[in-house]
């Protein structure tokens, strides 16, 4: 039983990744267009992280109406997973620094070619990453998130997106604090 709780909540974590942290191209009010991911929001300020490596910051005045409608989905989804207790990986910090912002664009904008992991601890995985990239992402795992290992094989994403799969597969979440990729099992 405990099994398939699992796997249900595995699945729905996954099936919810559909819109969270996923590269999509974004319209302002005036009709540019930004291709990236879609952060968070705070305080009705909007963050947009572009694949080409800038971080925007943007209120519903700046925003097409199709954005914002797609904006809201993604938050309603978000506060689903909430209601069921589950911790989500979120790129926004509590407290934002320039040392967050530049993880922050570097995880969005870093596409990794090619990966692939056969039972590797969740901290090689990491470490390969790095190395795969030259990004130099500075992680912390926390104890009860260390002993997990990750089975897949990915192609052309960003780093952000990897990390997604990557502990949503072990039921662990991320979040940048103070410069630094923090990792915590998603129950807690």
């Amino acid at each position: 039983m405990k099994t398939i709780i699992h796997f249900l909540c595995t699945l729905l974590a996954i099936s919810s990744l559909a819109g969270a942290n996923k590269h999509e191209t974004w319209t302002s009010s005036v009709g540019s267009q930004i291709e990236g991911t879609y952060l968070g929001s705070v305080d009705s300020t909007h963050w947009i992280a572009s694949s080409a490596g800038q971080l925007f910051k943007l209120n519903e005045s700046q925003l097409s109406k199709e954005s914002i409608d797609r904006i809201r989905e993604i938050n309603e989804t978000t506060q689903r997973r909430a209601a069921m207790h589950l911790q989500q990986s979120s790129l926004i910090p509590a407290e934002v620094s320039p040392k967050d912002e530049d993880l922050i664009t570097k995880l969005c904008s870093t596409k990794v070619p090619f990966i692939k992991f056969k039972s590797t601890p969740i901290a090689s995985a990491l470490e390969s990453l790095n190395e795969i990239t030259g990004a130099e992402i500075p992680f912390r795992i926390e104890a009860n998130a260390q002993n997990r290992e990750v089975n897949m094989q990915l192609r052309n994403l960003y780093m952000n997106q990897i990390l997604n799969f990557l502990t949503q597969q072990v039921g662990l979440y991320y979040r940048v604090e103070s410069g630094v990729l923090v990792i915590r099992d998603q129950h807690n």
